[in-house]
């Protein structure tokens, strides 16, 4: 009896020195945060933005999870820029390019904490401008537009900035302007020198000479506050998407007068127009 015990203890022993001996020349374990190699796995199911390369030959995704340049002929993936690369935050909400190769990336949403502004150069590198650089008290920047002295136009849902090409900036609100909402959607130039500003209540445009006019369904046949996307229709007049229920497209022709469509008086489908797009034959 007492050689069974003796054998047992004996072979419970060995078993535990062999254990020791093994786990202690096993590497680290995966959970391990100071050996692990991390790879990032962002969700970009969901597409915010497009852009073509002024020579035709990339397309650039923003998306919720970074920024996708991709062959703008076969569609596939070269490269994916995040947050580890450059940007300020994944979620890329606005794209425009720098007429130099590069090209100005904004981020964010109104429910982060996070966001800003981001310029890929044409050589590779990156400049970024915080929220707290950009003073915004909102990170969400929903568009982009160059000014065409180097400097650039940022909409934001706190408002709208200016960046000059000095690094400087202005910023516009409802408090120190005649913007009609802080919650800029979308902007596009009049061509000599001005601003058209879409809003969450209503169309401002702010001219070089810095003077205002606003538009909404008190002072004209707007169909609803919501403007939701901008377009020159090329012979001074502009192409405005309402993007509410009892919105539809609205034509601000040169000469003051106003076209509108809608699902009750013409072929759209829907009275939500969320974005706009020349057909190069002076229709839309």
């Amino acid at each position: 009896m007492k050689t069974l015990k003796l054998t047992l203890i004996i072979q419970l022993l060995a078993i535990i020195i062999t254990s020791h001996a093994l786990f202690a020349s096993e590497p680290p374990i995966v959970g391990d945060p100071e050996n692990a190699t991390w790879e990032i796995f962002a969700n970009r199911s969901q597409v915010h933005t497009l852009l073509k390369s002024d020579d035709g030959k990339v397309l650039w995704v923003g998306t919720n999870g970074g920024l996708e340049k991709r062959d703008a002929v076969t569609g596939e993936i070269i490269q994916v820029f995040t947050n580890l690369d450059g940007l300020p935050e994944n979620e890329v909400t606005s794209l425009v390019a720098d007429g130099s190769g590069g090209l100005w990336i904004g981020t964010g949403s109104w429910i982060s904490d996070v966001g800003g502004l981001a310029h890929l150069q044409a050589d590779g590198t990156w400049e970024k401008f915080s929220v707290a650089v950009l003073e915004l008290t909102s990170v969400a920047i929903t568009s982009l537009l160059l000014d065409g002295n180097g400097g650039i136009w940022i909409g934001t849902s706190d408002g709208l900035i200016h960046l000059k090409s000095d690094k400087t900036g202005d910023e516009f609100t409802i408090s120190n302007s005649e913007l009609p909402d802080d919650w800029v959607t979308s902007l596009l130039s009049d061509g000599t020198g001005g601003i058209w500003i879409g809003t969450n209540d209503g169309l401002a445009h702010f001219k070089a000479d810095g003077t205002w006019e606003v538009f909404g369904t008190h002072n004209s046949v707007l169909p609803d506050q919501y403007i939701d996307s901008l377009l020159s229709d090329g012979s001074g007049g502009l192409w405005i998407g309402v993007g509410s229920y009892n919105g539809g497209l609205a034509h601000l022709k040169s000469d003051g007068t106003w076209e509108i469509f809608k699902d009750d008086n013409s072929m759209l489908p829907d009275n939500r127009v969320f974005t706009l797009l020349s057909d190069d034959n002076g229709g839309v």
